[in-house]
């Protein structure tokens, strides 16, 4: 660390930082806050256009709920648009529930597959490169690294590779 970064170095990025910092804050001030309250019901009412209005609103909506009407109504849209992922079909429907009910709404897909993240993550780049826009679902958080290779080599480089002919327009959904 020391033979890359000297004292001086250090101290033009800490006042480089500290200046984002102040003009971030800036920014968020003069913005126009609302309580996340608020926020919650908009998000509500978005996703679900049939939410009661907000100073009615019987119960909050959860955010498995919130990301369940976000896939579907994706998947209703768009029909380049395919969920994949380990176990979310129903009934099980994922591990935290979130892809529930989906696969039985579109059967053609929801795909369940394998337990490999780097062959999800690899399928899904190839689906991207053909023009599907894959949203891909890792069960866990700490399963991610397992799709390193396919993310970083793969996914995020492709564009760059190629001159920006190709795009990958991939999701890559996890709980953390």
């Amino acid at each position: 660390f020391p033979k890359y970064f000297d004292e001086s170095r250090l101290t033009v990025f800490r006042e480089a930082a500290l200046v984002a910092i102040e003009q971030a804050a800036a920014r968020a001030m003069e913005c126009e806050c609302r309580n996340t309250e608020d926020l919650l019901v908009d998000s509500a009412e978005r996703v679900n256009p049939t939410a009661e209005p907000a100073g009615e609103m019987k119960r909050s909506i959860t955010y498995g709920e919130s990301l369940n009407s976000a896939l579907s109504s994706i998947l209703e849209d768009h029909e380049d648009v395919f969920l994949m992922g380990e176990d979310i079909v129903d009934p099980y429907g994922g591990a935290f529930k979130v892809t529930r009910g989906l696969s039985t709404k579109f059967p053609e897909r929801v795909l369940s597959t394998p337990i490999s993240e780097a062959a999800i993550v690899g399928l899904a780049v190839g689906s991207a490169l053909q023009g599907w826009r894959p949203i891909v679902e890792i069960m866990f958080g700490d399963f991610l690294t397992l799709a390193a290779d396919q993310i970083v080599n793969h996914a995020s480089k492709y564009g760059w590779m190629y001159d920006q002919q190709v795009q990958i327009g991939l999701v890559i959904r996890t709980p953390m």
